[in-house]
């Protein structure tokens, strides 16, 4: 199964989102793959103690390693990093601007079909891209973080209208499975009421965990160089092990 973690708004929970499904995939025993298809790198920094040493997506996706070469294992047993850097964007702009490779979106997609993972989660940046593009292609399920702030909402609905469109482009024979995952909810009254008219407009789309805004843990995580869903007191943590369980069991 290959999920596509985007949202063309940034700051909604993309990265920790991919972190946690895929470290949560791992410790169920399932052969993961993080991909970093964001140049900021920042899953990459999380998760790799030095900078790579070999390749990276980007040479992956030039075609001068093959991916075998380009993929690192972390130090979450059964999971792999396929890890990302800055020159991502600029070769995502030369791949755009060359007619030698007439189907640019189809590059991972076919780097994937040679390897044998349980689970592969696409981490991307926050933006619509050849990268984004390449992503919806390979994926078999698109998962949309939105926080439930004005942009982010906005965010989400750009970023189902692209997936909408790239599907209807190709007129894919297996459509991809489109997924809201609502972020940062103070579970207040203007969040309930608004999380209410997201469900009335996308419906089982949406999924039924929410994850909680709680910052202060996300953070000590990301200092301490730990897993989020290890942390056994904070509510966020709770809220995504009981998402994990409820993605493992969507399939």
């Amino acid at each position: 199964m290959i999920r596509s973690v985007q949202n063309c708004k940034g700051g909604v929970g993309k990265t920790t989102t991919s972190i946690q499904i895929s470290a949560g995939f791992a410790q169920m025993g399932r052969k993961t793959l993080l991909i970093d298809a964001d140049g900021q790198a920042n899953a990459t920094n999380a998760l790799l103690e030095h900078e790579p040493q070999r390749g990276t997506i980007v040479e992956a996706m030039k075609g001068t390693m093959p991916i075998q070469d380009c993929i690192y294992k972390t130090a979450i047993p059964n999971l792999d990093l396929l890890p990302s850097k800055l020159e991502l964007f600029t070769l995502l702009y030369e791949l755009q601007a060359s007619t030698v490779n007439a189907f640019p979106q189809l590059i991972l997609k076919k780097l994937l079909k040679g390897l044998n993972y349980d689970e592969i989660i696409i981490d991307n940046s926050p933006a619509i891209s050849l990268m984004s593009v390449n992503s919806i292609i390979s994926a078999n399920q698109i998962i949309i973080p939105t926080n439930i702030e004005a942009d982010g909402l906005q965010g989400v609905g750009i970023t189902w209208k692209h997936c909408q469109d790239v599907m209807d482009s190709l007129d894919a024979d297996n459509p991809v499975e489109l997924k809201i995952l609502i972020t940062m909810v103070n579970r207040n009254k203007t969040d309930k009421e608004i999380i209410q008219q997201l469900r009335d407009e996308y419906g089982n789309s949406i999924y039924a965990t929410q994850i909680r805004y709680q910052s202060a843990p996300v953070k000590r995580s990301r200092f301490a160089n730990k897993l989020l869903i290890e942390d056994q007191k904070s509510g966020v943590a709770e809220d995504y092990r009981q998402l994990i369980n409820e993605v493992s069991h969507a399939r």
